[in-house]
Order: C-alpha cells, then structure tokens, then sequence
C-alpha cells in the first residue's frame, strides 16, 4: 500500500463515533501493522471555532478517543503496544502545546 493516504476525518460528520470506533477495531484486526498505523493521517484541519479554541485541545481528544478504541481491543492485544504508545506520546505533545498556547493567551489576555 506504497503511498496511500488514510485520512478518516476528511468528511466531517461522514463516520459517526460508534462507526468511527469500530471502523478503527475492524482495521486493527486486519492490519496490525505499526508502520501501517503511522501512515494514518488521523488528525485533519476541519476544525472551526470562533477564535477562542485551544487546537491542541481539540487534537488532543480525537486522539485521545482513537487511543482509547484501541485500548478496547482485547483479542492479541500485545499487538497493539507501539500503537498504543505512539498515541499517547502524541496526546502528551498535544497537552505540552495546549498549556503552552494557554500561557500565551494568557500573557496577551486574549482569554
């Protein structure tokens, strides 16, 4: 699969939560590749607001529910240790540049 794109938010709103999360587990199960897993663009830039959204917020929670559908595979779940451990390294530097873009808006008081 040599330069295929996988983006699951293109469409907002096309895959509810509940598919969402089983789309995932059904993946998972057939592809548990972890070099696979990294070429999955599972953050995208549809995001909207009205100027008082903190994005790392925001990425950090989809991630966060990716992580946690992944957690809820129990069947050879050692498979899924590097995936599991890549998410949570991405949510901790989403939480860094969260708290780091809260300092910022703190310090020009745009909050």
């Amino acid at each position: 699969m040599k330069g295929v794109e996988f983006n699951f938010f293109r469409k907002p709103g096309s895959v509810s939560r509940n598919n969402l999360t089983h789309f995932i587990k059904l993946f998972l199960s057939f592809q548990s590749d972890f070099k696979m897993f990294q070429k999955i663009k599972w953050l995208d830039n549809w995001f909207s607001s009205n100027g008082d959204t903190n994005w790392s917020d925001a990425r950090r929670a989809e991630l966060e529910f990716i992580l946690k559908a992944v957690e809820e595979i129990k069947t050879n779940s050692y498979k899924y240790v590097e995936h599991k451990e890549n998410l949570r390294e991405k949510i901790q530097q989403e939480q860094k540049a969260s708290d780091s873009e809260r300092r910022q808006m703190f310090m020009e008081s745009r909050w």
